[in-house]
Parts: structure tokens; sequence; C-alpha cells
């Protein structure tokens, strides 16, 4: 759940922010690229989540089942590569996005037989991080309606992101806030507290 209260909401604001954040860092050339961005952000959701599952089987000593997890993946992405790429990079993504998704499900599936980690149960562990990820990501991509200037939007979408954000996980993880706080204070400043 930790894994996803951070990555879900970081790849959901990518999304969202991807036009300024492209022009910005890239210049106006590369507005063509932000499509492609948002969809290797999209297809990247799930990665951290499919690594934890991997890791499980493997602390199991079900090194043969990540082995064949893995093995599906590859055989997925190619497969998505292979039957999209006649079709233009935008379904070559897409497929790519459904790939990395049908083996998050896939290590799923192995993990359930192996750990009785059923799927509702993987799934509720990260709703919460998916609701958190989007209510930010809308309230970002409204800003884009309300300024135009792409330097003041990013700047204005990345400081509402983080203000959301802390103030979400203080309200709902305010177990896990405290204890990003102190361990920023230790590293910080030395403080315990």
């Amino acid at each position: 759940q930790k894994v996803s209260i951070v990555t879900f909401p970081i790849m959901l604001v990518l999304i969202a922010i991807a036009k300024p954040f492209i022009f910005v860092l890239l210049s106006v050339k590369w507005m063509e690229a932000v499509l492609f961005f948002q969809l290797l952000c999209f297809a990247s959701l799930f990665a951290p989540l499919f690594v934890l599952n991997i890791n499980a089987l493997n602390a199991r000593g079900e090194s043969k089942l990540t082995f064949t997890v893995e093995i599906i993946k590859k055989i997925l992405i190619i497969l998505s590569v292979v039957i999209c790429f006649q079709f233009g990079i935008n379904t070559m993504l897409w497929g790519y996005v459904f790939a990395n998704f049908a083996s998050y499900l896939i290590s799923i599936l192995f993990l359930k037989n192996n750990l009785k980690h059923y799927i509702k149960h993987q799934i509720t562990d990260f709703m919460g991080a998916v609701f958190i990820g989007v209510f930010i990501a809308i309230c970002d991509f409204s800003l884009s309606f309300i300024i135009n200037n792409n330097y003041l939007l990013l700047a204005t979408q990345m400081l509402l992101s983080i203000v959301l954000y802390i103030g979400i996980i203080k309200l709902f993880y305010n177990e896990l806030y405290n204890k990003s706080i102190g361990f920023i204070n230790k590293k910080l400043f030395g403080r315990t507290e």
C-alpha cells in the first residue's frame, strides 16, 4: 500500500501535467511527444506492484514461478509490438500499456495461488492511492483551463499537487505522514521527532 500511495499519484499527476511539463522541460518542438509520455506513465502505473508480487514469490523460494511470469510479460510485450507496430506508434504504446497491465494481473493470479493474497485484497490495497491520484490529477488539469502561460501553469500545478498530496496524506494516512516527517527530520536535521 505504501508503494502505491507514492507511485499512483505521481504517475497520474505526470499524465495530467504532461503538456506544460514537456513544453517547459523540452520546448515546443517536443509537444508531439506528450501523448507518448502520457502512455508510458500509464504503462508504468502497475510496475512497482508487479515487482512487489515478484519479490513476494521470490521470498518464498518460488523462483520458477517468477521466471514464468517474467517470460509471459516479455512475450506479451513482444506480441504487442509485433501486432500493433503496423498501426503506428500510438497504437503500439497502447499495446505496451495493455501488456504491462495484463502482466500485473497474471502476477496477482500466481500470488493468489501461492500466498492466498486474493485479487480483491490487492485492489483494496491500491484503490485509495488511485482515488488520491485521480483527484489531484483532475485538480491539476482543471488549472489548464484557467492559466495560459505554460511556465506559470506548471509551477501552479506542481505547488497544488504538493499541497493537496500532503494534506490528503495527513488527513487519511496520518501514521504514514508522521513516519515520513520523522524520517525527513532525521535525515535533514538529525532530529528524531
